[in-house]
């Protein structure tokens, strides 16, 4: 499904590196010359870490998805969406904009 997909796709951000790794010093010497504490590191910075998550990601627009993920499954598996849909079969003789102008003035 798509979630796996996402799920996925988000892992792999904590995982893959920033930056290209450097593979070209074979030998202690070669790599002492002009490189920073920051170049010495084997494994470079992935693209993303959790400091920057927790920072900026809004939990709010998460816990309010997976509610709405939870909510739909609930509503599949206990019948309540089939028989919405058998609720919903006379409107299918009214005229699709005569619908969408008696919702406007129910919910306005």
């Amino acid at each position: 499904t798509d979630a796996t997909v996402a799920v996925f796709v988000a892992v792999l951000l904590f995982i893959v590196p920033a930056t290209k790794p450097k593979f070209r010093c074979f030998s202690k010497n070669d790599c002492d010359a002009g490189e920073t504490e920051e170049d010495k590191s084997f494994f470079p910075a992935p693209l993303l870490n959790w400091k920057i998550v927790h920072k900026q990601m809004p939990w709010s627009i998460v816990l309010l998805l997976g509610g709405g993920f939870a909510l739909a499954k609930g509503s599949d598996a206990s019948g309540l969406s089939k028989w919405l849909g058998d609720q919903m079969v006379p409107l299918h003789a009214i005229p699709p904009w005569a619908i969408a102008v008696v919702l406007s003035f129910v919910i306005a």
